[in-house]
């Protein structure tokens, strides 16, 4: 997190000293130039010297000048993709903040993993293509999932309940079919990744990311650092029991926060009394337009969702809970839900300094984590060769 905040630093400002950056990070000299030195080498930030007669220059009283850290230019594109449980984006981009093009499309939340796949790489060489560029341009390419990844191997938990993803290599498969480094995490974390780095989360070293949607899912940032468990499946706040007799959940146990406070769950309650087939849109466009029922059941997802919460910010204490995903309107006002609950069922030294607010980029969260996960792991330059799957 340290190496995106000092790059997201050098993008905003242009250009800086080391000195700068350690007043503006609040890290030592010494990690700073570490951190440099290792940007350095992987072509990401150069050093140029200081003229003589620059202000900085004249209040260096001895020793040699500092010398400015500014990003390299990056003129290799780079691609996005999350998948989500009802919908894919893929996106072309200079920089994460810089996006070209995007294609969104949705699908079958029962379609197999395989033709998601297929239908993702097509959609990544059509905007490539769109943009007339060739896929040997493209440096790396970031892939968010709904499952839990192992952040060492890249295989999708064998034991994941999303089972058509279950022990598969999507990085690898990706990388074979487009011919280009592929990075794979999971969607909360790549959210929480955005958020941190360029969103709504900025400046906060521990935070919660939490994604709302077809499916539920926490990002967290633990002291400035991803935390994604002991085999990357932290963060599943979807399965948190929140009743002892509730419905059965699609992972086997009963009252997990999905069945209460998910998309598909908020969508059924309402068309069980409006008597007519309803889309998430539909709803969240009630929610705006003040249908008290509609309102009603955002407002028990949203303090719901707050409850499932309460021990983590109990234990950890984050300064921010992000809340992102597929609500769009309504996000806010779930995350004042979510703020309410949390004021009034947590220990006050844990919560009186929490900010719960909707993420800057709403459902692109994911999407903008994949980018800043492609550009950060990829390599600028010459394109590195790929290895056939085994």
């Amino acid at each position: 997190m340290s190496r995106r905040l000092v790059l997201e630093y050098l993008s905003t400002k242009g250009d800086a000293t080391r000195s700068e950056l350690v007043a503006a990070m609040g890290m030592s000299f010494s990690a700073i130039s570490t951190l440099v030195i290792q940007l350095r080498d992987e072509g990401l930030v150069e050093e140029v010297p200081t003229s003589a007669d620059s202000g900085m220059a004249r209040t260096a009283r001895r020793g040699r000048r500092p010398g400015l850290l500014r990003l390299k230019e990056q003129s290799t594109p780079i691609l996005g993709i999350d998948i989500g449980h009802a919908v894919v984006r893929v996106a072309i981009a200079e920089s994460p903040s810089a996006i070209l093009d995007e294609a969104v499309q949705e699908i079958d939340t029962d379609q197999s993993a395989e033709r998601t796949m297929q239908l993702v790489v097509e959609l990544s060489r059509q905007l490539v293509a769109r943009n007339s560029l060739a896929l040997e341009e493209i440096a790396a390419c970031g892939v968010g999932v709904p499952s839990p990844v192992d952040s060492v191997t890249g295989v999708i938990d064998p034991q994941t309940i999303v089972h058509e993803w279950a022990g598969l290599s999507p990085g690898k498969e990706f990388s074979q079919a487009l011919g280009i480094p592929a990075f794979i995490d999971n969607d909360a974390n790549l959210g929480a990744l955005a958020e941190a780095t360029l969103g709504a989360g900025v400046g906060c070293r521990t935070q919660v990311f939490v994604k709302i949607g077809f499916g539920i899912g926490a990002g967290l940032i633990f002291g400035g650092s991803l935390y994604s468990g002991a085999n990357g499946a932290a963060g599943e706040l979807g399965h948190v029991q929140i009743r002892s007799d509730g419905v059965l959940c699609r992972c086997g146990a009963r009252g997990c926060l999905e069945t209460v406070a998910s998309a598909e769950h908020l969508v059924a309650s309402l068309e069980a009394i409006s008597e007519r087939s309803l889309s998430l849109a539909d709803v969240v466009a009630m929610v705006a337009s003040g249908d008290r029922a509609a309102t009603r059941v955002f407002v028990d997802a949203g303090r719901a969702v707050g409850r499932s919460l309460t021990s983590i910010c109990t234990l950890l204490n984050p300064e921010a809970v992000i809340v992102g995903g597929d609500m769009g309107g309504a996000t806010g006002l779930l995350a004042a839900q979510i703020q309410d609950v949390l004021t009034d069922n947590s220990l006050p030294s844990s919560v009186h300094n929490l900010r719960v607010v909707p993420a800057a980029f709403g459902p692109r969260a994911g999407l903008v984590g994949a980018l800043i996960n492609a550009r950060l792991r990829g390599r600028p330059g010459p394109m590195r060769p790929v290895q056939p799957l085994a």
